[in-house]
């Protein structure tokens, strides 16, 4: 819950002008520009800045749970495979969303000034090593089901 509230808290703080000067870096006008932007314009931005993190915070409650049901001996059951498949996919999701929500944010700036639209995509090792770990937890997780079908089989013949 920290984490989309330290967030929230971060992006209410950074001026208009720093925003707009990452689209628009030789604007002289970007205090003017930040003025006449419509507020749908800064709630589109706020939502694809915080999107990431929102998903990511689900998924440390999904990895939070199952690791209450680890500490409670119950290794072995589908609640807590159902629990590690939701962490990593909110884990590939956060991924992804950390790489295209920087530029929606720059393509939403850059169309709402009326400046050229120039796109660009890049992956920081951040999103490489959170899909690398949505990868093996997804596979951890396919591991525990099938001990968990083999432990549920093994105690129906006992």
């Amino acid at each position: 819950m920290l984490l989309p509230l330290a967030t929230a808290v971060a992006l209410w703080r950074t001026p208009a002008a720093q925003w707009l000067a990452q689209v628009q870096p030789t604007a002289h006008h970007l205090t003017g520009a930040a003025a006449t932007l419509h507020w749908s314009v800064w709630a589109v931005v706020a939502f694809l800045a915080m999107a990431p993190v929102l998903v990511m915070g689900a998924a440390l409650y999904w990895a939070g749970l199952g690791l209450m049901r680890l500490a409670d001996a119950k290794a072995l059951s589908r609640t807590l495979v159902l629990q590690l498949r939701r962490f990593a996919a909110c884990t590939l999701a956060a991924a992804v969303l950390g790489t295209l929500c920087p530029t929606l944010i720059h393509g939403v700036l850059s169309g709402a000034l009326g400046g050229p639209l120039q796109l660009s995509l890049g992956v920081d090792s951040r999103e490489i090593v959170l899909l690398l770990f949505a990868t093996v937890t997804w596979q951890l997780a396919a591991l525990l089901d099938e001990a968990t079908t083999i432990a549920d089989e093994y105690a129906q013949i006992v």
